[in-house]
Parts: C-alpha cells; sequence; structure tokens
C-alpha cells in the first residue's frame, strides 16, 4: 500500500504524460485511477479525460475519503482526484455486485459497463469429477501461504481433485496432498474451463472471470487493503459462493468448499450473474464511451 501510494501521488507521471502530450496531441487520455496524479496534467492539456476505474466503486470512493489515510495523503500531496475530476468515468464492474455511488465518483458522467474479461464459451453443465480450482494473488500478501496451506489440507481430506496455481516463490515449503496438482500461475483463459470451483482471494479480475465461465467462487480476502472485502461479501449476498476468513481453520475451510459444491443453485447462480461478461460486453462499452469523450472534445475544438 505505501508503494502504491508513492506511485499514486508521483508527480513524473504527470511530467511523462505532459511531454508524451506535447509531441503527440490527443482528443482523449484514459487515466487509470491507481494514478489519480495523471488527471491535473490530462486536464491542463485540453484534452477529454476519461476516469478507469477497474475495482469496486466501493472500494475507490471509501480510499478516496477525507478520512481515510489514503484520501489525506492525496489531499496533502495535491494530487487528489476531485481536484481535477474527470469528463466521465468507466466502472467496469457488474451492476448487481458493485452498487455505485455516482454521486462521490470524481467525474461529470459515471458509466458501469460491466466486467472487462476475455470472450468465454463455457459448457452449461458443470461435472461432479471436475477438479477445484485454488488461485491466490500472485501478490505475496500477508498471511497468505498459511492460508493456501491451509487450503491445501482442508482439500487433503476430501475426495476431489484440485489443481492450485501458485508463484514459486510462494509454493516453496508448501505440504502439497496427493490429490493436488501444484501448477505456475496461468491465464485464466487457460485454466478456469473445467473447473467446478474456484477459491480465490476475492480478486476482482479473478473472480470475475470465474464468474464469466459459470463457475461459483469461494473467497477468501487476503488484505483490506484492497476490494477483497467488498468482493466476498457481494459474492455471498448475491448467491455465487461464500467468503471465509482468511484466519478460518482448516475444518471451516473443508466445510465451505462442502457447502458451495453440494448446492447446484450456487453454480446456477453463478452461470446466471456472469452470463452478461461473456460475450466482450463490458469492453466493448468501455470502447464506446471512450470514443464518445474523444468525439466530444474533437468536436468542442
Amino acid at each position: 500500500m505505501l508503494q502504491w501510494l508513492r506511485v499514486a501521488s508521483d508527480r513524473g507521471i504527470a511530467t511523462d504524460l505532459t511531454g508524451e502530450l506535447e509531441r503527440s496531441a490527443a482528443d482523449v487520455v484514459v487515466v487509470d485511477c491507481m494514478t489519480p496524479v495523471a488527471l491535473g496534467a490530462a486536464r491542463r492539456s485540453g484534452a477529454g479525460v476519461v476516469l478507469l476505474m477497474h475495482a469496486f466503486s466501493g472500494y475507490w470512493t471509501s480510499q478516496w475519503s477525507t478520512t481515510s489515510p489514503i484520501g489525506m495523503w492525496l489531499r496533502l500531496t495535491r494530487t487528489h482526484p476531485t481536484r481535477c475530476p474527470a469528463d466521465c468515468a468507466i466502472v467496469t464492474t457488474a451492476p448487481e455486485l458493485d452498487r455505485v455511488r455516482a454521486d462521490l465518483v470524481p467525474a461529470r458522467d459515471v458509466h458501469q459497463t460491466g466486467p472487462i474479461v476475455p470472450p468465454v464459451h463455457r459448457p452449461a453443465q458443470l461435472r461432479d469429477d471436475d477438479p477445484v480450482l485454488v488461485s491466490f494473488s500472485t501478490i505475496s500478501y500477508p498471511g497468505q501461504q498459511d492460508a493456501l496451506q491451509r487450503t491445501l489440507d482442508a482439500i487433503a481430506g476430501l475426495p476431489m481433485t484440485a489443481v492450485a496455481t501458485v508463484e514459486p516463490l510462494l509454493a516453496s515449503g508448501l505440504r502439497v496432498p496427493p490429490n493436488v496438482e501444484l501448477r505456475r500461475p496461468e491465464p485464466h483463459a487457460d485454466v478456469l474451463p473445467g473447473v467446478r470451483l474456484l477459491i480465490g482471494h476475492g480478486g476482482h479480475g479473478t473472480t470475475m472471470a470465474a464468474l464469466a465461465h459459470g463457475v461459483p467462487v469461494l473467497v477468501m480476502p487476503m488484505s483490506r487493503h484492497a476490494d477483497q472485502p467488498l468482493v466476498g461479501t457481494a459474492v455471498a449476498r448475491v448467491g455465487v459462493g461464500l467468503e471465509v476468513s482468511p484466519r478460518a481453520s482448516v475444518d471451516d475451510i473443508r466445510q465451505a468448499i462442502q457447502a458451495v459444491l453440494s448446492k447446484p443453485a450456487y453454480a446456477a447462480r453463478a452461470a446466471e450473474v456472469g452470463k452478461p461478461f461473456r460475450d466482450g460486453a463490458g469492453a466493448r462499452s468501455a470502447a464506446d464511451h471512450i470514443l464518445e469523450a474523444a468525439c466530444d472534445r474533437a468536436a468542442g475544438s
């Protein structure tokens, strides 16, 4: 988090952007929500400004609040996004999972496009002999290796197989049971087809990819400094899976796995919620709004 704060307020990013726009003018600049320092430079260039928010909106609006450490730091460094609001914000989340408060987003217009995942073709039925996928973040969050070990221990006591994608550094020292295959991290599109449950950390991209494939999820949030707890709460609320504490015992994790796998309603609901994600509609909608902002700016000039 401290490393990200330095990036979020690094004026070198604004300097680089200004230089690039002087060399090659643009009708619109798309600014990542993690680098709000770029908003001012984009605005001063005269281009249209689009703020891209690629995690739950509630996470960003809470982090940008005047009472949060991040919000206070951005205000102190004069890089807070409210200083130079965007023309529009694109929130790449699903309305059913993320309830956007448009009045809290630093942009004139707010568009919730839905998750951006590659197009998916998934069989309608998950098979009972499909493996479970264990996929935690490629970032080493505090306590993640211990949580991963407890998850593997929970799977060891169940009549099933699993695939665990783990960074080599995190894999060091793990006790891997015979019914678990350990692999290096793979693209979601390669590994999600043919699994019947994702056990993960609640990362937005990983979770939405699973739902796009019709795969229910068991979320174990690894960091309260990300949107993972919000994702876990939403997953349980809409019935596409369950959330367990990152400190959950082996027995609790095992019971949660059994609960999701034993109730077909979770898979059915995951397929229903994930259906709008599958044809790339989120990416097309986001691109349309960016193009609209560019055309508006070009017409205005």
